[in-house]
């Protein structure tokens, strides 16, 4: 397999039935599986990630919060319900998306002095803009992707480490509740859902940039500017955007994988792969500010 897909033939994998988007949702029983495995898993990883940074520290929670988690969901059940060409014609997407994440985390983090609320829609104003350039300016070759995204995060990553000096901050000693937990849990999972839901009419390239729309990332950050501060907050995202590149490492594994041994072994073995990466990356982001 290439790692082109000329003319965008994905896009045949992506008709939808002539119904209603709710009708064919409703109707469709293993998409709401997909959907609730989705919200579950990933509202469970992204409570865990956040009291593991609020236990450990920015820099170990940067790291776990950045591994696939609704992205490893999604594309597993998107292979099964819609194919595995389907799910590999949507990995070369994935590179755009985290480089759009990378400046979407930029922006949040830099603009937080303004406010919360004015961090949020900035971020968000910057993520849809980016995005919409990402669609209409790339093309699904890979390699091109990749170079794009290690440019961005490499840049929105020294900007934050030497430019504007973001450093870590101690944390506020916290016990956790039962309640919190979940709560964690059902706020992170029914972002994830949104997005879940929204993907259904995407074609396969424009799904793999958005099934990495920064749901992880945003809960994570606003759970513990609201939990720790801002400035623990930020220095977790500065994290976060170096970790991303286990997403990239993810996404190329997928997509040798997924058409060799299908899409159970192949999201296995990517995973390990993207865990093995962030593991190597462990004593290098030690070093940082």
């Amino acid at each position: 397999m290439l790692l082109t897909t000329e003319g965008r033939q994905h896009k045949e994998f992506v008709n939808l039935p002539t119904c209603k988007l709710a009708n064919c949702i409703l109707m469709d029983k293993t998409f709401l599986i997909k959907l609730a495995a989705s919200v579950l898993i990933s509202g469970l990883w992204i409570s865990g990630a956040t009291i593991l940074a609020e236990k450990r520290g920015s820099k170990i929670g940067g790291m776990v919060a950045n591994l696939p988690s609704h992205l490893l969901v999604s594309l597993f059940f998107v292979a099964i319900v819609s194919g595995t060409d389907y799910a590999v014609a949507a990995a070369p997407g994935i590179p755009i998306g985290m480089a759009v994440n990378s400046i979407f985390l930029l922006v949040l983090i830099l603009t937080l002095k303004y406010g919360l609320t004015i961090s949020i829609i900035l971020s968000f104003i910057a993520w849809l803009i980016f995005t919409l350039a990402g669609i209409i300016f790339t093309q699904d070759n890979f390699i091109v992707n990749i170079i794009i995204y290690l440019l961005v995060m490499a840049g929105t990553f020294g900007y934050l480490e030497w430019g504007a000096k973001i450093r870590s901050v101690e944390r506020k000693p916290k016990n956790f509740t039962v309640r919190q937990i979940l709560l964690r849990a059902g706020f992170a999972g029914t972002v994830v859902a949104m997005v879940i839901i929204f993907s259904r009419i995407l074609d396969a390239y424009v799904l793999g940039i958005f099934s990495v729309f920064p749901a992880v990332m945003f809960s994570t950050m606003l759970i513990l500017i609201v939990n720790q501060s801002p400035a623990f907050a930020q220095e977790t995202g500065k994290i976060m955007i170096f970790a991303s590149t286990n997403i990239t490492v993810y996404a190329v594994a997928l997509y040798f994988t997924y058409p060799l041994i299908g899409p159970f072994w192949g999201t296995a073995i990517s995973y390990l792969a993207a865990f093995i990466w962030v593991w190597a990356l462990h004593p290098l982001v030690k070093k940082f500010g």
